[in-house]
């Protein structure tokens, strides 16, 4: 199965941020899930606060009849591993009712795993977060009102016309950023196939697909006719040293990042990337 494993940091604002997710997925006959496995985690040093959570299960729902869908259900934890306070979100199936898509509910718990806060609302619209009865009488409010927690953008003019993606989700493959001149031949941005399918022209996605697929497998196969063994990533490497992903006192092994992708964009030197996108 696919693994993921990525790093983000931001000077400005104050924050380290650091995930590892392997995909795996169940086919259900008229639907699929897509499971992601794995620990995401952001440090916020100023603070000292560091938050862990997991990611729900994205389902494609109605595959046979050809109008498909999406949606995202499951349980998140969210932990505070320097304070000890706990979220826990609950995303509801909607049962193919479209106007309930999103809905979700859970409670933030404090290091006692008392409820503080209960949270309302819909992932498609608002989240409202309201102090339970207990924390507010401790707070000497009576009757609290729930607070808007977070709103969601609204699309593009055009999002029929672009999968109905947020203007955010547009922007990462945006071929015009001035950042493109920096990053490495390997990067997604520049997979042939996916740029296809962004400007609508499907048979080309299609054919290019195909084609990365068995120069991939092509790959494989001239390195396992040399010996060579699996492919070792450049930019992370296992450990089992504390990492953001992994809770204080969790063992096993996780993915670390080695520094050297700033190092070799810093040289403008991408020698060491594998040609995976040239004809």
């Amino acid at each position: 199965p696919p693994e993921l494993a990525y790093v983000a940091t931001s000077s400005t604002a104050g924050w380290e941020m650091q995930g590892e997710l392997e995909t795996k997925s169940k086919f259900w006959g008229k639907s699929v899930d897509i499971l992601l496995h794995g620990t995401e985690g952001v440090r916020f040093p100023e603070h000292g606060d560091c938050f862990r959570w997991n990611r729900p299960t994205i389902s494609i729902q109605d595959l046979l009849l050809g109008n498909y869908w999406t949606e995202v259900t499951g349980a998140i934890k969210v932990t505070n591993s320097t304070t000890g306070e706990v979220a826990r979100l609950n995303l509801k199936p909607c049962r193919r009712r479209m106007a309930d898509r999103g809905v979700c509910e859970g409670v933030v718990c404090d290091a006692k795993g008392n409820e503080v806060w209960r949270i309302t609302g819909s992932t498609a619209d608002r989240i409202f977060a309201q102090l339970t009865p207990a924390a507010a009488l401790a707070r000497g409010l009576a009757a609290p009102e729930p607070q808007l927690m977070w709103t969601k953008p609204p699309y593009p003019s055009d999002a029929a016309e672009q999968y109905w993606f947020t203007q955010f989700a547009i922007g990462l493959n945006d071929p015009a950023d001035r950042i493109c001149s920096l990053l490495p031949p390997t990067d997604a941005r520049f997979r042939p196939d996916q740029r296809a399918l962004e400007v609508g022209e499907w048979s080309r996605a299609t054919s290019e697909k195909l084609r990365l697929e068995e120069k991939q497998r092509g790959t494989r196969r001239e390195r396992a006719k040399r010996g060579e063994g699996p492919w070792r990533p450049l930019w992370f490497k296992q450990t089992e040293s504390s990492v953001l992903t992994r809770a204080p006192g969790e063992s096993g092994f996780a993915w670390d990042f080695t520094g050297q992708y700033w190092e070799r964009q810093q040289a403008k030197d991408w020698s060491a990337c594998p040609d995976l996108y040239s004809v």
